[in-house]
């Protein structure tokens, strides 16, 4: 492991409270001048995923009791993860004044853009628990399965959130192109419709889709379902990949990207 990713990691333990303190303070900015504050966020997600269920559900003559939770984990789950997609290619950009004037380290910025999307996942959760006790869905220790899930979501935002940073940083329209590709992907990933209603040829378009494979990692523990070996087995591989990318492109790119701010 060469020097500038020793340094780079061991930052994140070393000045905790500084991206700590800048995650805080985001969601803090955000709503310093409403009166519910972050319980906006709450309030959109409820809205969002009650009304879609009843439509939706309806429109693909699925059993509510099955397509509400499922629906509503896939919303959540995805909110987390495309929200962390899209902001990665501006954080550096964002956090310039920071970057410019003194010697930093980049990975607290990708700390406090990931603590930050999670305070909002947390936020977002909260919209389940009364799905919970209208389907009457099981509640059981596989629920815990979510804090390793969300911890390898949050190692692969920040393996590959880096590296898009510093392509978004050096090329300002990429973010637009990243943008555009997430939308694409929300409609190809089963998060409003359910595999079963694709025919059994295409159901590999499902098995080997990496962000349903990254999606089930919050899905499945909060429907009190273990993790599947092909699910291990892609999320494993695909972070081995983000963290040879990031090792590689951090030890050749950090310093240029001052100059590209």
């Amino acid at each position: 492991m060469n020097n500038i990713l020793t340094q780079e990691l061991g930052a994140i333990i070393k000045h905790w409270p500084a991206w700590f303190m800048l995650g805080n303070q985001d969601i803090k900015l955000r709503y310093r001048r409403s009166s519910l504050g972050p319980l906006w966020i709450t309030i959109s997600m409820a809205v969002t995923i009650y009304s879609m269920g009843f439509l939706y559900g309806h429109l693909f003559k699925i059993n509510v009791e099955h397509y509400f939770p499922y629906l509503a984990t896939g919303i959540i789950g995805w909110s987390l993860i495309s929200t962390m997609i899209t902001e990665s290619n501006s954080i550096f950009i964002e956090s310039e004044s920071y970057i410019r004037n003194q010697e930093t380290f980049l990975s607290l910025f990708m700390m406090r853009m990931i603590l930050r999307n999670t305070i909002v996942f947390l936020h977002n959760i909260v919209v389940f628990i009364p799905l919970i006790f209208i389907f009457h869905l099981p509640i059981g220790f596989n629920m815990l399965l979510i804090i390793p899930g969300l911890l390898l979501i949050a190692i692969n935002g920040f393996c590959w959130g880096s590296l898009l940073a510093i392509i978004g940083t050096r090329y300002r329209d990429f973010a637009q192109i990243v943008n555009s590709i997430v939308q694409v992907i929300f409609f190809l990933t089963p998060i409003m419709w359910m595999p079963s209603l694709l025919p059994a040829k295409y159901q590999w378009c499902v098995l080997y889709n990496p962000f349903e494979q990254f999606l089930n990692l919050i899905r499945l523990p909060m429907m009190n379902q273990m993790f599947g070996s092909l699910t291990l087995i892609i999320v494993f591989a695909v972070t081995l990949l983000g963290f040879a990318l990031y090792a590689i492109c951090m030890k050749k790119h950090k310093y240029n990207i001052v100059f590209w701010l």
